[in-house]
Order: C-alpha cells, then structure tokens, then sequence
C-alpha cells in the first residue's frame, strides 16, 4: 500500500489564549505530532499573524485543519469575538488568507472542539475521575448513548454528545452545543435571590441576570462583591479576581461562599439540560478552571443542586459525574474531527 501523509492543524481560539497543535497521519493513523504552541490573541490581525507563521514554520502546508471559537459560529462560517479589540468578526475566508486549507477547514464553537475531545478520549480508553457514582446503574441500550459536558470557567459551556451504532454496525455520532447558560437565572434560595437583584441593578440590566452572569469569571468576582455588601458589610475586603476567590476558597469563608454558589449555579443549569438529554453515559466536568478547583467541586453543592428536585430526582441519581482532568481535550477534539470528519 502506498504511504500517504497528511498534516492536520487543531486550533483552539478564546477569549484571551488560543492555541495550536499539528500531526502527521499516515494513511488516516497518526504517526507524529508537534508540541502544543500558545499565545495570548485579542485582535483578528494577530490571530492571523500566529496561524501563517506557525503554518511557515512547517515542513509542508496543512491537508485539513478544525479551528474552534469561545463564541457562536454561524453556519460554520463566521463568529464575532466580543471580547476582542473591536468585537473582531472572523470568516473562513480570513481563515484562508492566513493559510489554512480551502474547503478543508471546518469551523465551530469550541464547546464542540470539546465533544470531539470527548469522543477522542474515549477511544483511547481515557481514565476518569469521579464525582459520584450511582447505586443502581441506569438500563440502557448498548448501541446507543448520550453524554453531556460542561465547562464552567472563564464563561459557562455546555454541550451533547451522541453516539452509536446503527443496525448495519456503522458508527455514528453527534456534537451539540448548547447557548442554554444564557436564559434567565432562577434563585436557589432568599440568600441568592437577593444577590440576584443585587447584580441586576449592579449591571444596570433592563433583565434579570443569565445563569452564565454567575457561572463565569466575572460573575464570580460580582458575586463575592455582592456577599460582602449585602451580607457582610463590616468585613474590610479588598477587590479580588476570579483567580483570586477561587484560590482563596478553601480557606476564606466568603470566598467559598462565592465559589460555591458559582458551582451551586452550575448544578442546577445542569439539572435542566440532564432532564432534557437524560445523559445515561455521564455528565462530564472539563476545562481548566474545573481542573483547578477539582477539589473544591468534590466538596461543593454542585452534585446536590444538580439532583435536588422532588419530581426527578430518581432519573437524576442514575447519571454518572466525571471530572475530566485532561487540559489539551479541545486540542485533541479538532484533530479527531480532522481524521473523522474532513475529506
């Protein structure tokens, strides 16, 4: 058989980093792979400016490449960076002019470079952390499963992962990323309620704030903010960053506190999509931040808001949580979707 050799290229762009990693196939199986290539991004320009001088580096062009955005991709072929130096719109034509492959470049929201990931793991038979493990282990179809996976961190992604077999033995699987974080938030009780109204006026918005106005870095931050006025107002508290509360959250009562109600959030969104995708193979925590606070989550309300309903609560103790504790998973999800997904 003649030997043919591919390069595929994973991007994974944020709001601040973004990295890049490339691989070498050989007739479809793997054979090398480069050193994961990092730098903080904020502007479409050096975005470009990375991507063409990573590419240049290379001994060939790239056969294939899956570039994954923290924002919404519309159509596979745009997505606006709101957090950028003038909220940068990004199209796959931009894409080709830095030297990405024409009609070989797919595009999507870096919740499904996540699911990719998901699914790139569990070939490879990835090992898992768990956060609870049910009794009674839900009865379900072989051939068929579904996962969901979240990523409280900087903002708060969610997203779903099907996949199976159908009657012929052909695999198939599906990536479903989900904007539900941004409807509006609910209180969990009078304490949070308050906080809630707090952060409204707080932000001078016309709505009540989204579950991602707390599941996020900023959310955190406002949230220990508000504990201290509303609650604590003779505590002498200087300004904290995310990184701050959450590194302090172990220790520091109101810290943990704010990070608690930040997972307590977490939970009970999390809640509503397991209703709705009843994720019988697991419920999957990844990102950086969850591998940070990987201690903290053990002991939080995360697992307790997330089953606490009087209704359901019996489909909500048969799911599984896992922590992934792999960083690189939306590295590795693009360049699964290069192999598995690209022509």
């Amino acid at each position: 058989m003649k030997k043919i050799n591919k390069m595929n290229i994973s991007i994974d762009v944020g709001g601040t980093n973004t990295r890049l990693q490339f691989e070498i196939t050989q007739n479809g199986k793997r054979v090398e792979t480069s050193e994961i290539l990092k730098a903080k991004i904020d502007s479409k320009q050096k975005l470009q400016e990375f991507i063409r001088n990573s590419i240049n580096k290379q001994k060939q062009l790239p056969d294939r490449c899956t570039i994954g955005f923290a924002g919404i991709v519309l159509n596979k072929n745009e997505v606006t960076l709101t957090r950028w130096q003038n909220s940068s719109k990004i199209t796959l034509q931009d894409l080709y002019e830095c030297g990405l492959p024409q009609d070989r470049t797919l595009m999507v929201n870096d919740m499904e470079l996540a699911g990719y990931g998901f699914l790139s793991l569990e070939e490879n038979g990835y090992k898992l952390t768990k956060l609870y493990e049910p009794h009674i282990k839900a009865q379900t179809e072989s051939c068929h499963s579904r996962s969901v996976l979240l990523a409280p961190g900087t903002g708060f992604g969610t997203t779903g992962v099907i996949k199976g077999k159908t009657k012929s033995g052909e695999k198939y699987y599906e990536v479903i990323p989900s904007e539900v974080q941004h409807i509006t938030v609910s209180p969990l009780d009078e304490k949070h309620e308050e906080l809630i109204k707090w952060m409204k006026n707080k932000m001078k918005l016309f709505n009540l704030p989204s579950w991602e106005d707390f599941v996020s870095g900023s959310g955190l931050e406002l949230t220990y903010q508000g504990l201290i006025e509303l609650f604590y107002p003779k505590m002498k508290q200087g300004k904290l960053s995310a990184e701050q509360i959450a590194d302090k959250a172990l220790k520091d009562e109101i810290c943990g506190e704010a990070l608690n109600i930040f997972y307590r959030c977490a939970g009970k969104l999390t809640q509503a999509i397991a209703l709705f995708f009843r994720p019988f193979n697991g419920i999957y925590l990844c990102g950086t931040t969850t591998l940070k606070n990987a201690e903290f989550i053990k002991q939080s309300g995360f697992v307790k808001e997330l089953q606490k309903s009087i209704d359901r609560k019996n489909i909500l103790k048969l799911l599984p949580i896992y922590i992934i504790e792999d960083e690189d998973i939306n590295i590795k999800g693009g360049l699964w979707a290069c192999r598995n997904m690209i022509g």
